[in-house]
């Protein structure tokens, strides 16, 4: 738990894959931005295949303009993950 401008809470950062489906959560206090939290919580995701390996990386990535910063925008381009984020 944790204070921020919205009071006293946590707050739930997730991956969902296209369907909708969890891949990653992390539950952090409610004052964590969530630029702080990005790469631990994409090096924690698994994609599980049916056919092969699991999957460590997805092909894009869509958030807000809360992971517009320039060092997600650069781990994405470095991991070649195609950022659908507004600026």
């Amino acid at each position: 738990m944790g204070r921020s401008k919205g009071g006293f809470g946590t707050k739930l950062h997730v991956v969902c894959d296209a369907e909708g489906w969890l891949i990653a959560v992390e539950l952090t206090a409610g004052q964590v931005h969530e630029s702080t939290q990005f790469e631990s919580l994409m090096e924690s995701i698994e994609i599980r295949s049916l056919r092969g390996p699991a999957k460590r990386r997805p092909e894009k990535l869509v958030g807000d303009k809360g992971y517009s910063a320039s060092h997600i925008r650069g781990w994405l381009k470095e991991h070649r993950i195609e950022a659908v984020i507004p600026h």
